[in-house]
């Protein structure tokens, strides 16, 4: 609709002259500039992702490259599972990589949940160089209880390939042995009074259950600071929780390979 030599965007009702007009993906649209480039994204983001859809194998096909017949062995096996995957992608022209680093999603197992960070693998594809990178994961269907098959979505940010999401909350959470406040929902920490009593004394508060932000905190005290024996109990419900890779390694081989002499350890 022309205004005095003005139109209006399709998309945001707002006014623009001629000069500024764009024809958004077909070239025969009525868009202005920041409406058009935004439409033309979209568009450009669809056809990748049709590109890289129609060369996804079938779940069948893939269960064959695995060497199985049905999906259950793939539960506990991501990495062997998306290794397969990389290889099956490769053969069809696919540019892809494998990844491995942690899930930061819900989990639907009654035995994982709580679980903040775990450990995960999968594939990052690109339909065409310098493309759009796409996470193709074969097991995703493990943590979210949908139907097996492969999962495929741009910018997820349950996935964390470089570890950052937990370096960083890690280091906000154990600042100066500093307890962080307690906001969250709780999951029971499952520790004994010993091990309960060691961390109240750091921060006075129920220790029976733990915010994820605890968690983290937990995981980054060190040993001495909680005695050897609270430190493995304590590294252990946190591996429970599925922070295990949350706790440094040094802070776990203080606790695993303590210099002893026969039965007396120092």
């Amino acid at each position: 609709m022309e205004i005095e030599n003005c139109f209006l965007c399709e998309t945001c009702g707002g006014e623009f002259p001629v000069s500024d007009m764009d024809g958004g993906p077909d070239g025969r649209g009525t868009f202005c500039l920041d409406c058009g480039c935004e439409a033309c994204g979209e568009a450009m983001d669809a056809a990748e992702l049709a590109a890289l859809l129609a060369r996804m194998p079938a779940w069948e096909e893939f269960l064959s490259a695995c060497g199985i017949g049905s999906s259950e062995p793939l539960i506990g096996n991501c990495h062997w599972a998306a290794t397969v995957l990389r290889d099956l992608l490769r053969t069809r022209d696919i540019l892809c990589r494998l990844r491995r680093g942690f899930w930061h999603g819900d989990d639907h197992r009654e035995s994982r949940a709580g679980c903040v960070f775990q450990q995960h693998s999968w594939v990052e594809a690109r339909p065409r160089p310098g493309g759009i990178v796409f996470t193709v994961d074969p097991t995703q269907w493990v943590f979210t209880g949908a139907e097996p098959g492969i999962a495929v979505a741009e910018d997820d940010l349950r996935y964390d390939g470089e570890g950052r999401l937990v370096e960083e909350a890690a280091a906000r959470a154990a600042n100066n042995y500093e307890a962080p406040d307690r906001e969250g929902d709780l999951s029971p920490s499952k520790l004994s009074d010993d091990a309960c009593e060691a961390l109240s004394l750091l921060a006075d508060r129920d220790r029976s259950g733990w915010t994820p932000a605890e968690l983290y905190w937990a995981a980054h005290l060190h040993p001495s600071r909680l005695g050897r024996a609270a430190a493995g109990e304590i590294q252990a419900a946190i591996g429970k929780a599925g922070g295990a890779a949350m706790i440094p390694n040094e802070f776990r081989m203080d606790v695993i390979d303590s210099f002893s002499c026969g039965e007396i350890a120092v």
